[in-house]
């Protein structure tokens, strides 16, 4: 068998798009995840996780309270009806000003734990935001390759429709001569048609990429792509070391594994909503009217208050069951997808490996088709084919040409949906310092 590299020059010679200026595949994907509005939407909910931290902390720290009033005050009560020589009333102005810091003592552990709880969440939503980019990463990576592979069938079908419009010319010509017969003919206008329909389903699957390529990265390739090489170096070995790597570094398993530890924190928290909280308080109050109606009054107080509710109906017991249930639920939800992951590992690694043995079959095909084409191309010149039999064997060699790309690209988008479904990332982070977005 002959070296394949023969078809790779070949392939690389008759598009423009492999040149040393091209939008290379990890620019690309590093563009989509650095701008992609979900991707900035599921950081926006990390953030704001983040806050949720910072809140449940403040329990650690006192609060303050202030309030003043001032205005007229109408009374009648017993203390103007005692003064008052008229009506039993009074009037007056009245300025009144109260502060209050309070610190919580001691709450059984539910501040620790509602902390705890916010940091798990934050965990989990910043796993969920990784999980959200290497989908931006793989539909980037997969216009990528849709864009790619619809340039250059587009070129090959362009040159083998001018290759058919040549050779029906041809046996037209010998038609008209007497040196073909009308079959010949009807059999050559087959073939051109084939060839201008291939044309036309490469310009619409051009544009359907150019459209997926715009939505997942937000703009067309600044300049041509390039064919990216395929780093299979660092997929795992075996089926189950993919599976394995997967159930450990997938970032939406992460994700479930936090949320699972907030709500135990959740549990834990409601286990002791029942119980008294112990507060430390210092206030203060002062109050300046006139003595007709009440006069000055100053209060100030240093208190250690034991706070305790129970509801009699059963919120706070619904509440903790309801923990208990919702953590419960998370592990189920776990434990279903870790099945998932690992369905979804074995499916992406059968078909990465079933791509590879196609494109060994399809290089083979390509060379059959490519020897056959030189050989009826001698034996024409010898007078033992005809120009319809050259015809046919190109477009024979064509389709063979098309199919080997086909599975070309579908082995590199195999590669990357195996290393997202791993959880592996699909772009070097050095390429984020050379893409000018």
């Amino acid at each position: 068998m002959r070296s394949y590299s023969f078809l790779l020059v070949a392939l690389v010679a008759t598009t423009s798009a492999c040149t040393a200026s091209a939008e290379t595949i990890e620019q690309a994907i590093t563009h989509a995840v650095q701008n992609h509005p979900s991707i900035r939407a599921s950081q926006a909910a990390a953030d704001a996780a983040y806050q949720t931290i910072i809140e449940e902390k403040s329990a650690y720290y006192p609060t303050v309270s202030a309030d003043a009033s001032f205005g007229r005050v109408y009374s009648n009560n017993t203390t103007t009806r005692g003064l008052s020589v008229s009506r039993g009333i009074g009037y007056g102005w009245v300025g009144e000003g109260s502060g209050n810091i309070s610190q919580t003592l001691y709450n059984w552990g539910a501040t620790k734990n509602g902390v705890q709880s916010a940091a798990y969440r934050y965990d989990s939503a910043n796993a969920l935001s990784k999980s959200q980019g290497l989908s931006i990463a793989l539909q980037a990576a997969q216009s990528y390759l849709q864009l790619l592979r619809a340039r250059m069938l587009l070129d090959k079908a362009t040159v083998n429709d001018a290759q058919m419009a040549d050779y029906y010319t041809r046996i037209e010509a010998a038609f008209n001569n007497g040196g073909a017969d009308e079959s010949q003919l009807s059999r050559a206008q087959d073939l051109v048609s084939l060839a201008k329909n291939s044309i036309l389903q490469y310009e619409s699957d051009l544009q359907i990429a150019q459209a997926n390529y715009k939505e997942s990265v937000g703009r067309l390739p600044k300049s041509d792509v390039a064919d990216p090489s395929i780093a299979t170096a660092v997929l795992p070995k075996t089926i189950e070391e993919a599976a394995q790597l997967a159930l450990m570094i997938n970032p939406q398993v992460q994700s479930l594994e936090a949320d699972i530890m907030a709500l135990a924190s959740d549990a834990d928290r409601e286990s002791v909503n029942t119980l008294p909280v112990l507060n430390a308080e210092l206030s203060a109050l002062k109050r300046d009217q006139k003595d007709l109606i009440g006069g000055e009054a100053e209060d100030v107080r240093g208190l250690v208050t034991a706070n305790w509710n129970y509801s009699i109906g059963g919120a706070q017991a619904a509440a903790q069951d309801r923990a208990v249930f919702q953590r419960e639920q998370a592990r189920h939800d776990y434990e279903a997808l870790k099945r998932l992951i690992e369905r979804d590992v074995e499916v992406a690694w059968v078909s990465y490996n079933l791509a590879r043995a196609r494109k060994n079959n399809e290089i083979e095909r390509l060379e059959a088709a490519e020897k056959t084409l030189e050989t009826y191309q001698e034996q024409y010149e010898g007078g033992q084919q005809t120009l319809l039999d050259v015809m046919s064997v190109i477009n024979t060699r064509f389709f063979a040409e098309q199919d080997y790309l086909n599975i070309f690209y579908e082995e590199m988008s195999a590669v990357y949906n195996l290393k997202s479904v791993i959880g592996l990332p699909l772009a070097e982070n050095k390429v984020a310092n050379n893409d000018e977005g």
